[in-house]
């Protein structure tokens, strides 16, 4: 594995797994952080590479390298900022961005890939699951891997952490990056990606979702109803609120995830999100698990 220097001056973007930086013309790196394992960094450039071939407009994937004690991965490079950026200024091309945003989530989900391709979603929130520990009692973890289970079995291309922030625009065209938890499954697992982050993060703590969004949170959830109504075609608001709501209550399936997929959020922001899950999710599971959405 080769050795890279990275220049701090050159930084261009931060996630919660890691920083960004401008190699050169051509290339970037992401520099994980020290706490994620070399084989989720591994499995992210396999699932981007994979993707790219099945026709996602994502950025062209190198090698892995170390720098810095770190390890990254080297991508090339194009001019670009986040969709969230973009939706934030609220001008002209807002409308135009948010049905590029419908149509690339649309694009995901019209692919579909043999079972030896990719991970199946719900192995992975399983493993999510058990990695959280001591956060859940007994019953509890067995309900939420009960929730998991109950969610129909599709053949389709999920991408895992659908939102603005993993959106980047090139002279106006959508590119999705954080391509690690890319796996087949139900759609509903994208949907409810974005519910965790732009519906209920922004009830539960609205200064900390306007922040991890990129976005004043009436953008954030003005963007998610857009993105709910378009995806399903739906023409009636009352319709468009029911969606809402049952992705809304499905969301926290994602939260409940939280302490094993973002480890470096602070650890009292997880603590208050699972205990929404306990309040909010995990009682209402019997009722969920028979949503005509999840079938």
């Amino acid at each position: 594995m080769r050795k890279v220097e990275i220049n701090i001056n050159e930084k261009v973007g931060q996630g919660a797994n890691g920083t960004v930086y401008r190699l050169d013309d051509e290339t970037i790196i992401k520099a994980y952080n020290p706490t994620v394992p070399l084989e989720d960094i591994q499995r992210e450039r396999r699932c981007a590479q994979a993707a790219f071939k099945k026709g996602i407009p994502t950025a062209i994937t190198f090698d892995i390298v170390e720098c810095g004690g770190h390890y990254g991965i080297i991508f090339e490079n194009f001019t670009f900022d986040t969709l969230a950026a973009h939706l934030s200024v609220r001008d002209e091309s807002y409308d135009s961005y948010i049905d590029k945003y419908v149509k690339l989530l649309r694009l995901m989900h019209s692919v579909t890939v043999e079972y030896d391709e990719f991970v199946s979603v719900k192995e992975l929130y399983h493993g999510f699951l058990d990695e959280c520990g001591d956060w859940y009692s007994d019953k509890e973890s067995e309900q939420l891997h009960k929730l998991v289970s109950a969610i129909g079995d599709r053949k389709t291309l999920v991408h895992g952490d659908f939102h603005p922030r993993n959106i980047m625009v090139d002279k106006g065209e959508l590119f999705l990056i954080d391509m690690g938890d890319v796996s087949y499954g139900h759609p509903i697992f994208d949907l409810i990606c974005t519910g965790a982050t732009q519906y209920n993060l922004v009830k539960l703590n609205p200064d900390f979702a306007a922040g991890f969004c990129g976005m004043p949170c009436e953008t954030v959830l003005d963007s998610f109803r857009k993105l709910v109504k378009g995806y399903f075609e739906l023409k009636d608001e009352q319709e468009t609120d029911r969606y809402i709501e049952d992705i809304a209550k499905l969301s926290r399936l994602k939260t409940a995830v939280s302490p094993a997929v973002a480890k470096s959020v602070d650890r009292e922001i997880l603590r208050i999100s699972v205990e929404d899950v306990k309040k909010n999710l995990i009682p209402y599971i019997d009722e969920l698990i028979t949503l005509p959405i999840i079938k």
